[in-house]
């Protein structure tokens, strides 16, 4: 009796371990899934935030997303985002679109200077008063007749500035340049002559172009801890003009 004793101890010892490596291989190669934590099981010191503002001269989008220990988490009953805009605050709502479960939405009225972010929770201390600085709107003015491309192009916008990234692009078949950045915010810009360049597919040597100038700022501080408060805030004009040869 003691030989089958000690085969069937020896079988199960191994079976274990087979069953348990085959587990820990699963968790490794990816199959079991990784799910949304909630936010009353992580302490505010694990916990970061990224946002996203983006103003297109439409309303402006406010999207946060907020992040743990190696996976995304989502507010639980009681805790919540509230944006503070001037004297005027409003809670941000989950996002309804697909796969995007555990972000966060705002859509703000028009408005300048910086705005502020708090985070309310339940079961630990809140963070309060976040600063996101957000560059000053502006407005584009382009040419109303038609622009040579044998002539400067004159692009004008309101409010210079500092203290932010800026960029413009002009893209159309018969009219393109690629995105160029500007040391300095002086309320306009001259393409030159002969700067933009016509597309191996434009076809007909006059056409439409798109100008495009885009205000950014890139902000990163501390959410109540170690973890990281990232803002990337940026306000895009858009215009047309037309392009002949």
């Amino acid at each position: 009796m003691r030989p089958r004793l000690r085969t069937r101890l020896l079988v199960g010892v191994t079976l274990g371990l087979t069953l348990g490596a085959l587990v820990t291989l699963g968790a490794l190669g990816g199959c079991s899934e990784t799910r949304a934590e909630d936010s009353v099981d992580v302490a505010t010191a694990d916990l970061s935030a990224f946002v996203t503002i983006v103003d297109e001269g439409a309303g402006t989008t406010l999207r946060v997303e907020l992040v743990g220990p190696g996976a995304h988490v989502h507010l639980a009953p009681g805790e919540r985002f509230v944006v503070h805009v001037g004297a005027s605050s409003m809670t941000l709502t989950p996002s309804s679109a697909a796969g995007e479960e555990d972000v966060y939405l705002a859509t703000l009225p028009d408005f300048s200077g910086d705005l502020r972010l708090d985070f309310e929770r339940v079961n630990d201390h809140g963070v309060l008063g976040l600063a996101m600085p957000v560059p000053p709107p502006f407005t584009l003015a382009l040419p109303t007749t038609p622009i040579s491309r044998a002539a400067p192009l004159p692009l004008a916008w309101s409010g210079a500035g500092s203290g932010y990234d800026l960029a413009l692009a002009v893209d159309g078949p018969c009219a393109h340049l690629p995105t160029r950045a500007l040391s300095r915010d002086d309320g306009g810009y001259v393409v030159q002559a002969g700067e933009l360049v016509e597309l191996p597919d434009a076809g007909a040597p006059s056409c439409t172009a798109t100008v495009t100038v885009t205000r950014s700022l890139s902000t990163s501080a501390s959410f109540g801890g170690p973890g990281r408060f990232d803002v990337d805030a940026r306000r895009t004009r858009k215009g047309t003009v037309e392009s002949t040869p």
